[in-house]
């Protein structure tokens, strides 16, 4: 998994909200090698844009968050936003087949 934020932040984010922010990158094994193989899994993909996208609702209303969470949301809101649109776009260029898959 990958989280961007916290990467750039470490302990930045609460336990509430760090899952909200990680990329999850999918492999396959072929000869021995362990091969990026997001973009071939269409399923995960459509259900992690779902997640995405249902942060991104919670964003919009953060009252069912913890305080803690809600302050974050509160000074973090765009930044927050652009990391999940980001995320959106790039799973919609991978279901279309012209993005590769990893975030790094």
């Amino acid at each position: 998994m990958i989280n961007p934020i916290e990467e750039s932040a470490t302990g930045f984010l609460n336990v509430e909200l760090t899952p909200a922010f990680e990329w999850i990158n999918v492999y396959k094994k072929k000869a021995n090698n362990y091969l990026l193989a997001t973009e071939e899994f269409p399923d995960f993909l459509k259900n992690r844009k779902s997640f995405y996208l249902s942060w991104l609702k919670r964003l919009e209303n953060p009252s069912g968050l913890s305080r803690d969470s809600q302050s974050l949301v509160k000074h973090n809101v765009n930044d927050f936003k652009k990391t999940l649109n980001g995320y959106i776009g790039r799973i919609n260029k991978m279901l279309r087949g012209k993005q590769p898959s990893s975030i790094r």
